[in-house]
């Protein structure tokens, strides 16, 4: 029990306690942004090293000459560009998975459903550079592209109905994989494999 109201000793322990009070707060806030940023990061991570793990396979087919011998369209877009392309997009897909898992406590169901498509569209993304490049199969790619593309459109809209901020992080991504897919169905009807 404490001092009496109004007396030297119970003024101190008012002053002690809010103290104390007002010492956690900063502290509990600091912790739960270390948290959100590290979720970040991990997102990033992953998507970069998911995403980006088949590049060994890309970067094999150009320097042997395999990509530069294959018949392309005129507007094929220089090799050099692909690389700082897919590295934002990775971000923004990071970023969007990290905005639908901030909010996973609002639906979980719906949050495991939209970052399950996210990660079987960044699997696919990764099987087209493997199909295309690894396997030197330009025509099973694009059939495979096919596929990513659905999973896209599909996992923008779980996204989207979890965070609209979020789906639309996905729109520059849907954007240039439908740039990739005409480039790559030219490339597999212009190819014998």
């Amino acid at each position: 029990m404490g001092a009496a109201p109004g007396t030297r000793h119970h003024i101190s322990e008012e002053v002690n306690t809010s103290h104390r009070s007002v010492e956690t707060v900063p502290e509990i806030a600091l912790e739960g942004a270390m948290k959100k940023f590290g979720a970040l990061l991990g997102f990033i991570a992953l998507a970069q090293v998911i995403g980006g793990a088949p590049g060994f396979v890309t970067t094999k087919s150009i320097k042997d000459g395999w990509y530069d011998r294959l018949d392309k369209p005129k507007w094929t877009p220089p090799n050099s560009i692909f690389g700082p392309i897919w590295g934002v997009l990775f971000v923004l897909m990071a970023v969007a998975a990290w905005r639908v898992w901030l909010k996973r406590e609002e639906n979980r169901e719906e949050t495991k459903t939209a970052l399950t498509w996210w990660g079987v569209q960044l699997g696919l993304n990764a099987g087209w550079s493997l199909l295309f490049f690894g396997a030197r199969k330009p025509k099973l790619a694009c059939l495979e592209l096919l596929a990513l593309w659905g999973s896209i459109v599909l996992t923008m809209r779980l996204l989207w109905r979890r965070d609209q901020m979020a789906g639309a992080l996905f729109v520059p991504y849907l954007a240039w994989t439908s740039f990739a897919m005409a480039v790559s169905a030219s490339i597999a009807w212009r190819n014998k494999e």
